[in-house]
């Protein structure tokens, strides 16, 4: 049977590269989104045209599936960070409806876009890095965080009580062609000697450049063998705001 990964937030930043990339192997792709693609990640020649459908719209993402019948699953989709409910309640249906067609479907496997922000801080009071395995804090912070966060206890529910194999890839700021805003906006205007902010949302941050993170994408999609619940990925160790813009040559302020 011939492997086709279906991708929600297929037009986004991650899911264009991701999409990219696995037709770059050959692989059929079917991917979906709410909107289609911008402009500067049009520039990226994909060649598979996306389907414009909601994760969350039940019965049209149930059609979908019984009709493409996909063997692998890549859930990048989220809804703006506008910090109410509605990004909980997003997420939750997303991810139902993907976990119970990963059931039905016998999909081989779902590997779920989350973010290193689930741990808070990147490291640890000793100075040390977070590893996969040590426990996360949950505390009231933001929307954006809580909503990764149990969409992951979701897909571990459904591994841990109906065998579907979830796995889910943490990392922090991702840049690379096609993103115009975050880290490249701001080196922009740092070049070009206009007031920037520092582009590092955090003390300590751990920028990874997309290709890579689609590569473990693809990397965790296809392997041959069990997997771990989550894996961080990114460089093997962070970086401070105040070293990168002194390493830049030039200061931004807030």
């Amino acid at each position: 049977m011939t492997e086709s990964v279906l991708i929600t937030g297929a037009n986004g930043f991650i899911g264009s590269h991701v999409t990219r990339l696995l037709e770059s192997f050959g692989h059929e792709i079917i991917p979906i989104d709410v909107l289609p693609r911008s402009s500067d990640l049009s520039l990226l020649g994909i060649k598979t045209p996306s389907q414009l459908i909601n994760v969350t719209d039940g019965p049209a993402f149930r059609e979908l599936c019984a009709k493409e019948k996909p063997t692998h699953i890549f859930h990048a989709a989220h809804p703006p960070r506008d910090e109410t409910p509605s990004v909980l309640h997003y997420c939750y249906h997303a991810m139902t409806n993907i976990l119970e067609a990963a059931r039905e479907l016998k999909i081989k496997r779902v590997v779920y876009s989350s973010s290193a922000s689930i741990y808070g801080q990147l490291i640890k009071r000793d100075g040390s890095l977070v590893r996969e395995e040590d426990a996360v804090s949950i505390y009231p912070t933001y929307f954006y965080r809580a909503a990764k966060t149990v969409s992951e206890w979701m897909g571990d529910f459904s591994k841990e009580k109906h065998g579907v194999s979830f796995v889910a890839l943490r990392y922090s700021s991702v840049y690379g062609p096609g993103l115009y805003r975050s880290i490249p906006l701001e080196l922009k205007k740092g070049i070009l000697g206009q007031p920037c902010r520092p582009f590092l949302t955090r003390p300590q941050d751990d920028p990874v450049y997309v290709d890579d993170v689609a590569d473990a994408v693809r990397r965790a999609l296809f392997a041959d063998k069990p997997l771990s619940r989550a894996y961080n990925i990114g460089l093997d160790k962070t970086y401070h705001a105040k070293i990168l813009l002194r390493r830049s040559g030039r200061r931004c302020r807030s």
